[in-house]
């Protein structure tokens, strides 16, 4: 699973080394790689409940899983929760738009300094979103799939 990968990637990238000082470099790419893996999953629970998860190596699994966007998502996670009123729901919204934003300034803000400390939370709380997800029941999984990959005519 690639999500699980990039939390292990981000956890390496993170770690503070046993000579020297950590580079600025690893600490933002840690931040960035815990949204990855957070936006990973995402993908991957889509693809899932909307294809199946034994059609991994099919065309429609893999349009499944390109179709999210990360501003749709972060837009439609909000919506979600205020219409579900579903805690998990919540803290998952809540995870993925403060790792999309902590992710942008690491990938985007030259000004922003980071230090060792500043890695390990987002890829602490990538791990939590993720494992949330698995704890979802099958049909908020199902509402989640489609609220993500569906836009709502209004």
């Amino acid at each position: 699973m690639i999500s699980s990968d990039l939390v292990e990637v981000a956890w390496l990238l993170a770690r503070h080394p046993s000579k020297g000082k950590l580079k600025q470099a690893h600490t933002r790419r840690a931040i960035s790689t815990a949204y990855y893996a957070l936006f990973h999953a995402l993908a991957t629970l889509c693809a899932n409940e909307l294809v199946g998860a034994g059609k991994s190596k099919s065309l429609a699994w893999a349009r499944t899983y390109r179709a999210l966007e990360h501003s749709f998502v972060k837009s439609a996670l909000i919506d979600l929760a205020r219409r579900t009123h579903d805690k998990d729901i919540e803290l998952l919204s809540e995870a993925f738009i403060l790792l999309q934003q902590t992710r942008y300034e690491a990938d985007y803000d030259p000004q922003r300094t980071y230090t060792g400390l500043d890695g390990p939370p987002s890829v602490r709380l990538a791990e939590y979103a993720i494992l949330g997800l698995s704890k979802l029941t099958d049909e908020m999984k199902l509402e989640l799939a489609t609220t993500l990959v569906m836009r709502t005519r209004r």
